[in-house]
């Protein structure tokens, strides 16, 4: 091994955080913690021969070395060559999505009235793809058939809608996934017990959460981590939360979160293809995990989601909803 250069697999990437690092497998979807120490011997000596690696520590830690390539080789995230392989360890990473809208937000309550066909006719028109359908309390069956008929014939992919339980049946969930194949998720909330069902293509998931409105939004935590390549991509270049994301609130009111109070009017009344296009829409865009207070030093910040409404101080500070403490690598309660 010490004769060999070692090489990072390219879809794994070390990311440093304030007291220990992580080593994510984007394309496998996992990742590992591992000391500051092995993140700064990944980085500076990525492509070096192991042996030049050895030479720059004291007798004292080779032990310790072997065992971290050992760890390395095991888990997969480097490969040993015999030959140098030119690479670049400073290759700038990109993210650009061509769609004018990637993800949007419907709320809707008893009292909901406005034109939810104008919002989704005008979001596939932009080539959104993903969309979320939040049902507070028990709003009518016809009106939540109602809007699932107006995503037929869109260029929505991926629906998700959140509902309260004894709306519908079990079998008649099922039914709405045959019906609407573009319902790959439904979220069924104030149930007895939390679980997940497999239907066809499609997830099921029940829980014991209770989910009354928006202001439940923006809650981190490890289990919404998304460890892929598009969303450390997204997450180094723009904000992984509100990057071309527009929401409409259950009075109608578009938003780029229903959670703001901040809106640019009612959908009965404005194009959603001007608004995208204000430097007031796109404000929120540009701010990246390396830019705000705390997520800045935390290990998780490339596979972590975000919140700009519910926040410490500051549109640059901490998401209020996360208890993750990177300078003592504890969730606090």
């Amino acid at each position: 091994m010490k004769n060999k250069y070692f090489y990072l697999y390219t879809n794994v990437v070390p990311v440093r955080g304030f007291k220990r690092s992580i080593i994510c497998d984007l394309e496998r979807g996992k990742y590992d913690f591992i000391p500051n120490d092995l993140f700064d011997i990944v980085k500076k000596f990525n492509g070096k021969k192991i042996n030049s690696i050895f030479d720059k520590f004291k007798k004292d830690n080779y032990v310790v070395v072997l065992e971290y390539f050992n760890f390395l080789v095991k888990k997969e995230y480097i490969y040993l060559s015999d030959n140098k392989i030119g690479i670049s360890n400073n290759k700038k990473i990109e993210f650009e999505h061509p769609n004018s809208l990637l993800n949007a937000i419907i709320d809707v309550n008893i009292n909901s009235n406005y034109n939810f066909n104008n919002f989704i006719k005008q979001i596939s028109e932009l080539n959104c793809h993903y969309l979320q359908i939040r049902f507070y309390g028990l709003v009518d069956k016809l009106k939540i058939l109602e809007i699932l008929n107006y995503t037929k014939s869109t260029n929505l992919r991926f629906i998700q809608i959140i509902i309260k339980k004894n709306i519908f049946s079990n079998k008649k969930l099922y039914d709405l996934i045959l019906k609407h194949p573009r319902i790959r998720s439904i979220i069924v909330f104030g149930c007895k017990v939390s679980l997940s069902k497999d239907i066809y293509e499609s997830k099921i998931h029940y829980t014991k959460d209770i989910i009354t409105s928006c202001n439940q939004c923006g809650i981190i935590d490890s289990d919404l981590f998304s460890v892929n390549i598009d969303n450390y991509r997204l997450s180094k270049n723009y904000n992984s939360c509100l990057y071309k994301k527009i929401s409409i609130d259950v009075n109608g009111k578009v938003k780029n979160c229903p959670s703001m109070l901040e809106n640019y009017g009612s959908i009965n009344k404005i194009s959603i293809e001007k608004i995208i296009k204000t430097e007031n829409f796109k404000k929120f865009d540009k701010i990246t995990k390396d830019q705000i207070k705390v997520c800045k030093d935390c290990e998780f910040r490339y596979i972590c989601t975000d919140c700009r409404v519910f926040v410490e101080g500051n549109i640059h500070s901490k998401p209020l909803k996360c208890n993750y403490n990177p300078y003592k690598t504890k969730w606090e309660i």
